[in-house]
C-alpha cells in the first residue's frame, strides 16, 4: 500500500509540474509574441454610465464630446475610444455571427467571433495596418450603411477564397435582429488576451454605429502615459461631473493584468509540484531503503 501511495505521489507532482509548465509557458509567449498592435506608451482607463442611466442621447452626446477633446489635447500622437481593447480585462466580447448567403441550420454550428465598437482613428492609435479596404470615417455614423471591420483570421475561416470585401455578416444567433454589416476593412490578427485563443476571429464596427454603456479611451503619447492620468480624469469630469474613470494604466499593464491568473496559478502548481516531487523522494528513497535492510 505504501508504495502504491508514493508511486501516486510522484504521478501527481508530475501532473502539477506539467500543468505548471504549460501555463507558465502560455505566459511566456503571451508576452514575447507580437500582439499586432502598438503598446508602449499607450495610455488606458476604463469609463461608463451607472446602469440607472438610461439617456441614450445624453450617453451619445458624451461620447462625442468626449472623442472630440481627446483628440485635442496636447501631446498626443493618437487617441481612441473603444468599447473593448485587445489583450484588456474586459476585452474585446463575444458573440455568434452569421454570413449572408450561408446556410446553418441550428445555433449551435455557428462560430463565434471577439467584437468591438471602435472609432475611426483606433486603427492609427494602436498602429495597426490595414490589409485591405478602408477604415473607419466620420461619415460611419447612425444612419449610414453598417459596416464592419475584420481580421485576417476571419477571412479564413468564412471566406477561404479571399474576397471578403462587400460581404455582409450580422452579429448574434439566427433570430438575430441586429443589422447586417457590410464589411469594408480587413486587418491583421490581434492578441485578444485569452492565451487558449490568442488570435480569434474579430469584427470591428464604428463606434457611432454600435454604442456602449461602457468603453475605453487609448491615448498614445511620447512621454509617460501614466502621466495624463490627472489631465484625462479632469477632461471627463468637464464633460460629465458623474462619470469616474477607473482602471488608469498603461496597455502594457492592462495586458499583464489579463495574464495575471495564468500567472500566480502556474507558479503555484510548480511550487506544489516540486514538494509533492521531493515528499515524493523521500517516501521512495524510504522504501527503497526499507527494501534492503535484512529482516529482523
Amino acid at each position: 500500500l505504501s508504495k502504491a501511495l508514493v508511486i501516486f505521489e510522484v504521478a501527481l507532482s508530475c501532473g502539477l509540474l506539467v500543468a505548471a509548465g504549460l501555463m507558465i509557458k502560455s505566459v511566456v509567449k503571451a508576452n514575447s509574441r507580437d500582439t499586432g498592435f502598438a503598446t508602449a506608451n499607450v495610455f488606458t482607463a476604463r469609463m461608463g454610465f451607472p446602469s440607472a442611466y438610461t439617456d441614450t442621447v445624453a450617453q451619445m452626446q458624451f461620447w462625442d464630446q468626449l472623442h472630440e477633446r481627446i483628440t485635442a489635447m496636447p501631446g498626443i500622437e493618437g487617441a481612441a475610444i473603444a468599447s473593448g481593447l485587445p489583450g484588456a480585462e474586459q476585452g474585446f466580447g463575444g458573440t455568434s455571427v452569421v454570413i449572408d448567403g450561408v446556410v446553418v441550420e441550428r445555433n449551435e454550428d455557428l462560430r463565434r467571433v471577439r467584437t468591438s465598437a471602435v472609432t475611426p482613428n483606433f486603427l492609427t492609435t494602436l498602429e495597426i495596418p490595414l490589409r485591405q479596404g478602408r477604415a473607419f470615417e466620420s461619415s460611419d455614423r447612425e444612419g449610414a450603411l453598417p459596416v464592419a471591420i475584420v481580421n485576417e483570421r476571419f477571412v479564413r475561416e468564412h471566406f477561404p477564397d479571399g474576397n471578403a470585401l462587400g460581404k455582409r455578416i450580422r452579429l448574434g444567433n439566427l433570430e438575430s435582429t441586429q443589422p447586417w454589416l457590410t464589411i469594408v476593412g480587413i486587418v491583421p490578427d490581434l492578441f485578444a488576451g485569452d492565451t487558449d485563443d490568442p488570435r480569434p476571429p474579430i469584427v470591428l464596427r464604428p463606434f457611432a454605429q454600435a454604442r456602449s454603456q461602457f468603453a475605453y479611451v487609448a491615448l498614445r503619447t511620447s512621454g509617460d502615459p501614466l502621466a495624463l492620468t490627472a489631465p484625462v480624469r479632469e477632461l471627463v469630469k468637464s464633460v460629465n461631473a458623474d462619470i469616474p474613470i477607473y482602471w488608469p494604466m498603461t496597455l502594457r499593464e492592462a495586458i499583464a493584468a489579463q495574464l495575471w491568473f495564468v500567472r500566480v496559478f502556474g507558479t503555484m502548481f510548480a511550487i506544489f509540484g516540486l514538494v509533492a516531487l521531493f515528499l515524493a523522494s523521500i517516501g521512495l528513497y524510504a522504501e527503497l531503503l526499507g527494501d534492503e535492510l535484512p529482516a529482523g
